[in-house]
């Protein structure tokens, strides 16, 4: 019977690494450096009455973490990089948006990403178009200093892939995929290429 327990809160503990997104990504070379000397990132969980709001960071500079999809946080180092984010909201079902922020990201600061928008006036029930551009809230803070909050422009998708370049579209079915962009876009979409 213990081993049974045991098993059980194994498995739970599993779920729930697995679920909330637990772990951190260092794309640092050295992964001793000081907390002045990178930047940090973090996502966050919250749960609201009736649903689940999370935001993961996916990638850096299009680089993504090793066996896992996404981290709750990352340590960069300073400079110009585009974020790759996902945020899902889990109520009877699960919605997910993958967004791509582009911003130049300080040593020694730590940037929360801490609200969403989907689009400048959004609204919950509209049907978002395959891509769309927004912005994301984000709290900026460093030691000793109070949090300054500010708005990044993002390139969203909430029915696919974001990419720079045909490489980075994930494709396990061995069909060949294109990196589509559209007018006014930064970066495409991954669409499947067809004969």
């Amino acid at each position: 019977m213990r081993n049974k327990f045991r098993a059980l809160g194994v498995a739970l503990l599993t779920c729930c690494v697995l679920l909330t997104g637990c772990g951190s990504l260092a794309i640092c070379p050295g992964a001793d450096l000081a907390s002045s000397e990178v930047v940090t990132l973090k996502g966050f969980f919250r749960e609201h009455l009736i649903y689940i709001q999370q935001l993961e960071i996916t990638s850096v500079d299009w680089q993504r973490p090793e066996n896992i999809w996404f981290v709750s946080e990352a340590r960069i180092p300073p400079g110009k990089h585009s974020i790759g984010i996902q945020q899902t909201i889990t109520t009877m079902g699960t919605g997910r948006t993958v967004c791509v922020v582009d911003g130049n990201f300080e040593a020694g600061h730590t940037y929360k990403f801490a609200s969403f928008s989907s689009t400048p006036d959004d609204h919950w029930y509209d049907v978002l178009p395959d891509q769309y551009k927004g912005s994301i809230g984000v709290e900026v803070s460093t030691p000793g200093s109070n949090p300054q909050k500010m708005q990044l422009e993002t390139e969203c998708s909430s029915r696919k892939q974001l990419c720079s370049q045909v490489a980075e579209c994930r494709n396990g079915s061995g069909r060949p995929y294109l990196c589509k962009r559209e007018p006014d876009f930064k970066y495409g979409l991954c669409e499947q290429q067809l004969p």
